[in-house]
């Protein structure tokens, strides 16, 4: 899923609350603070893995979120204890590089 910074998503219609936007943005601005409260989106609070300027990684049990945000893009990717997280982040890391050259 991809959000452009007014907070939807075209493919999906994936339509977040602007507090879950602004935890989101939030993640990026303050990274430690995300590392020892974790990220509540979507009314589940998830553990921060990682987080930097481009990219913050949460996790809750078997399923996470990736973040990576670009100049014009904040790019969201979901996924389910059937996938692969690192493949999701190898994903989202390149298509934000993609989309950060267009």
């Amino acid at each position: 899923m991809t959000l452009n910074l007014k907070g939807y998503d075209s493919m999906f219609n994936f339509q977040p609350s602007l507090d879950n936007i602004h935890a989101l943005a939030h993640s990026f601005t303050n990274s430690s603070q995300a590392r020892r409260e974790g990220l509540k989106f979507q009314d589940t609070v998830y553990e921060v893995v990682r987080a930097d300027r481009f990219s913050v990684y949460v996790k809750k049990h078997n399923s996470g979120i990736i973040l990576v945000r670009t100049a014009t893009l904040l790019l969201v990717a979901m996924y389910t204890p059937e996938m692969s997280p690192s493949i999701c982040v190898e994903a989202v890391e390149k298509l934000g590089l993609y989309v950060a050259c267009l």
